[in-house]
Formats: structure tokens, sequence, C-alpha cells
């Protein structure tokens, strides 16, 4: 982040100073195009990560899972066990972000559904399962929890766990890795499985879907765009790979091959970019919904990735499970600046773009977090030389969103615009005028 303040005192010196301040411009842009570009090191260095959870309204709340179950509260500058049993998926409650699930299943007595009530600190049992495996709880109706199972196939509550119903047939597979729920445009609900034999669908009853008879290991969808769904199936044959479905996971078409794939995320903030890992692939990344694929793996100590996180709360940030434990990558598209609102115990995302505008009718949006719309946040809007050309209040509404309209007359050129609240930098972004 940028202080203006800070570069109007470095103006004010004289004309030789504007030059140092280019200086400080460019090396700052060229400092974030590296950085976004590489892994760096998280914590749990000796530990195989091979699941990962990211607190929803706290992006320093970190769980991981290796010999036991890791939390930390301070971005991962220090580990707690807060579990001896490691875990086989970690889930937050999407409407309660103190409410945290894990599975364990490892053929014991022990095996099942655990949850926390007190943000991971003390955990008790939710349901006996053997060799339970993945949880999944859909964002339009946080009642229901999806537990499955390697060998107990699925398993539903519709009452947040008190009540257990088995959620399969005869024909679906035992061996259920993962497991999604999404609601479609006419409000019917969508049911998918990746099991051992391939992916699943519920058309009541359910039945295999054509084509990918390979295991399924992972799916995943973004939350706008929930006809779009995406999977990694593979088992060291030709057609591993990333595949994905346009209709709701009933047809689907592979994106790329790669063998032996672990793990796919698609980004919280952006559905066109699209993470997937694998072991001896490394890190694979799409920026333009599958179209095209490059490996990112700058920074990693091997080329085996387990499974990847993003916060609700900062998904700027990308966070890897490997064999020597917890990596995080910063996900740069070049036409927005994000900044983190600190209220009290909990973080938000905030974002201005874009980058260009045309015309001296300037539009920019700035994208409040929910917690914070209807607050006083100024913008303040800068010329090169500091001048201040315009500053005014934000009228955000209870939404989400903010548009502002600046009709001052801007010449062609390199601004800055401050968000700011009681005197504080949330964010700051170089924005130009053609």
């Amino acid at each position: 982040m940028i202080n203006i303040d800070l570069l109007v005192i470095i103006i004010e010196k004289g004309e030789n100073m504007k030059h140092f301040l280019s200086v400080i411009i460019f090396a700052v842009v060229l400092a974030n195009i590296i950085h976004a570009g590489q892994w760096e090191y998280v914590g749990l260095q000796d530990q195989v990560i091979k699941t990962l959870a990211i607190s929803p309204v706290n992006s320093t709340c970190l769980f991981g899972s290796g010999d036991s179950l890791y939390k930390t509260t301070d971005g991962g500058l220090t580990w707690i066990s807060v579990s001896s049993f490691p875990a086989n998926d970690i889930v937050f409650h999407p409407g309660k972000p103190d409410t945290v699930y894990y599975t364990f299943g490892v053929g014991s007595y022990s095996d099942g559904l655990y949850r926390s009530t007190d943000g991971g600190d003390s955990w008790d049992i939710l349901h006996w399962l053997g060799m339970a495996y993945s949880v999944f709880i859909p964002t339009y109706a946080d009642s229901m929890i999806f537990l499955s199972s390697l060998g107990n196939s699925l398993w539903l509550s519709y009452d947040y766990g008190q009540n257990w119903t088995f959620f399969a047939d005869s024909a679906l597979d035992d061996s259920v890795f993962s497991v999604i729920a999404v609601e479609q445009a006419n409000l019917e609900e969508s049911y998918i499985c990746g099991t051992q034999s391939g992916i699943w669908y519920c058309f009541n009853p359910w039945l295999p879907v054509g084509g990918t008879n390979l295991p399924a290991w992972k799916l995943d969808y973004y939350q706008d765009h929930y006809s779009w769904i995406w999977a990694v199936m593979g088992n060291g044959s030709y057609s591993d790979g990333c595949y994905y479905s346009t209709d709701y996971g009933i047809n689907w078409e592979v994106s790329n091959y790669f063998v032996f794939p672990q793990d796919i995320l698609v980004s919280k903030a952006d559905s066109e970019i699209i993470f997937a890992g694998s072991e001896g692939y490394g890190v694979m990344i799409s920026t333009d919904q599958g179209d095209s694929w490059q490996p990112a793996n700058q920074g990693l100590p091997d080329s085996t990735v387990w499974c990847f996180a993003q916060s609700s709360s900062l998904p700027g940030w990308i966070y890897a499970g490997t064999n020597q434990g917890i990596y995080r990558y910063q996900i740069s598209t070049g036409v927005e600046e994000t900044g983190r609102i600190t209220d009290n115990q909990f973080d938000y995302l905030l974002v201005i773009m874009p980058s260009v505008v045309k015309g001296s009718a300037v539009e920019i949006v700035v994208e409040i977090p929910v917690d914070w719309a209807g607050k006083n946040l100024n913008y303040f809007i800068c010329d090169l030389s500091g001048r201040i050309i315009l500053n005014d209040i934000i009228e955000s509404t209870y939404q989400d969103k903010a548009i502002l309209n600046v009709h001052t007359e801007l010449n062609p050129g390199v601004y800055f615009i401050n968000i700011e609240q009681n005197r504080k930098i949330l964010a700051t972004k170089l924005f130009t005028v053609i």
C-alpha cells in the first residue's frame, strides 16, 4: 500500500524528487508482480498436509491436518494441535463461523464426523461413521450436512447433524470421495458425487455420468455460476486430468490432462481462475476458465500438492497443502486492488477497480464487504503531484458494492484513489484515464 500523505511530502521538496517518486511507484508495482507469481511458506514444515480450511471471516485462522489436526490464529506464525486425530476433510459452517467440522476415518471405532462450536478449541462426535471421508454444507440450506465414506457411501442430515439418513441406493458406489449440492435457477436441487467409479448424479435414483469412469477425487464450483462444476479425476492413466460440466453435472468435458490429480479450487473472487493440484505436476493454474493452463510451482518444495483452501474474507490468497507443510500464493489479475479492513477479530476484503478508465466522467467500482456496508468510508482522488482533486463520502447501502461516478474533469493521466476510514487508509489504487 502506498501512503499518499508521504508522497505529497516528497514531491513538495522539489522537482528532482518527482523522478524518485516514479522509481518508488515502479518498484512497488514490480514487487507486487514478482510476489504474486511465487508460493511462500506458511507453516507446518515437517507435515504432509492433505486437507486445509480457512475461517470465512478471519483469514488468519487456518486449520491444517498432518499427523494430527493443527490450528493457527496468527496466519501461520504459531500452530497448536487441537486434536490427536488427523482429518480427512475440514469444513467451516457457512452461517456459523465458530462452528467447524472434520472427518476422521481410518477403520477404527473412533471414525466419524466431529464438530467444534468454539472455533476448534474443543470437539465432540456428531455422527459415528466408519471410514468417514468428506463433508459438505450447502450455502443455500446450511442446516443440511452431507457426509461421505469410503465404504459406507453417503449420508445426509437436514437438522445440523442431529439426525441422519442414508442418502444413497444400492447402485451408488460405496466409496464417495466428494459431494456437492447446488441450487439451479429454477430452485431445483442438484446432487453430484465423486466416487471410486466416477461421477454420479442424483436423478432419483443415482446414476453414473457417462464418460467419467475414473476415480473423481474432488468437485468444486463457483458460487455465482452454479451450472459450472469442476472435477479432478484419475488413477495414473492417460485420461487423468481436470474436467468440467456446464449443465449442473450431467455432461462432462475434459479441460486439461495431467496425471494423478488431487484437488481443484475455483477462486471465490473470479470464476475464470482455477487451481488444480496433483501428485507429480504440482500446481496448474487457468485464468480463462479452463481454456489454457500454466504450471505455477515456483517456491514450492516439490511437485506434489494435495489440497487447496481460500478464505472468503480475503480471497486474494490461495493456500496449498504439500509434503512439506503449507504454502500460499497471491492472485494478481492486474485489474483490481484489494485492502484489508480489520474490525475487532474479523478481516474483510475491499476491492477497487478498474485500472484503466475512459473519458472524464470516471466510474470506479468499490466492492465493500457486506458487514461494512453503511459505515462511513471516504475516498480521495489525487494526481501524481499529490494534489487532491476530489474527496467525498462513499454512499453505500447494505449491499456489497458501491459505484463511484466521478464527474470531475480528469485529463488523461495517472491518478491515485484512497479509501479511508477515520483517517486510516484501507486501500490505495493507481488508475489511468485515457
